[in-house]
């Protein structure tokens, strides 16, 4: 009967031992594929440490087998008998239910823990700075190029006969509009690399990629780098929008000038005494055939 039950328990204690091992295999074949090494190696040792911990806090099964056997071996099986056995049965449930509600809780909270580590490791101040980056891109390159268009609308239907006596100045403008594409492509992909520089740098980003708070030479190089860069991109953007600022300002003189003439409310009496001179606007090379003045 001892034999037996000696058996059992070895039984047992061998399923006991794969069920830790099937538990930690899942664990590590159920990850995400995103997931680095280092963060299923982080995952797996900590299911190490709670199966330490319940080990700790039971006697070690090692230890239980060694009483089994020397029981076995001194008194046989009048010893052996349901007391012990229950004793170690209980020993076992203990043991593997709480490895059980540990793993289980795990389970429950990794969700909950990977979103909270996700939202603390986003760098909300550069998330900003993107969004806005990316309105004000937007607003140049819709105002620049309806303000382009319009002014060479403009240039054809009144103020030139021939297309041929404006046609730098069409071309210029041309120009202009690829430019502010440029621009608007580079600015948005110059956001992208700045937001995800923010990114890495955030302090819970480094706590979790090099397990510590501090910088790197490189981090600093980088981010010093960018630091520079950003200011003189800031500089030739503030050059570039004033530059391309003044035909906005032609245009939507203009525009508002005519919208003048033809509102009911100006009460104009004698329509072609009204007139608009681009001359008032600076100083204009002489161009064969241009209408420098335009009467309504």
């Amino acid at each position: 009967m001892a034999s037996s039950q000696w058996t059992l328990f070895l039984a047992s204690h061998q399923q006991l031992l794969q069920w830790m091992q099937s538990v930690e295999q899942e664990l590590g074949g159920a990850l995400p594929p995103q997931v680095g090494l280092k963060e299923k190696a982080s995952l797996l040792e900590r299911l190490r440490g709670v199966q330490s911990d319940v080990e700790a806090k039971a006697p070690p099964l090692s230890r239980l087998m060694e009483q089994a056997l020397e029981l076995h071996e001194k008194t046989g099986d009048q010893t052996f008998g349901p007391e012990a056995r229950g004793e170690l049965s209980a020993k076992y449930s203990d043991i593997s239910a709480s490895v059980k509600r540990c793993v289980d809780a795990w389970r429950l909270q990794g969700c909950f823990e990977c979103c909270i580590k996700c939202l603390g490791g986003v760098p909300y101040a550069s998330l900003v700075a993107t969004i806005l980056c990316f309105i004000g891109v937007a607003l140049f390159c819709g105002c620049g190029h309806v303000a382009l268009s319009g002014t060479l609308t403009m240039l054809d239907n009144h103020f030139s006969t021939v297309t041929t006596d404006h046609a730098t100045l069409t071309m210029v403008i041309q120009i202009f509009q690829y430019i502010i594409y440029g621009i608007a492509s580079f600015f948005f992909v110059y956001a992208i690399l700045l937001l995800a520089e923010g990114f890495y740098t955030t302090s819970a980003i480094k706590k979790e990629l090099q397990s510590d708070f501090k910088t790197t030479a490189c981090g600093r190089c980088i981010t010093a780098f960018f630091m520079f860069l950003t200011y003189i991109m800031f500089l030739a953007f503030l050059a570039i929008f004033g530059f391309t600022a003044i035909p906005v300002f032609l245009f939507f003189n203009m525009w508002t000038t005519c919208s003048a003439m033809r509102s009911p409310d100006a009460n104009i009496t004698s329509p072609d005494s009204i007139c608009v001179d681009v001359r008032q606007y600076g100083e204009l090379p002489h161009i064969h055939s241009f209408i420098f003045s335009v009467c309504h």
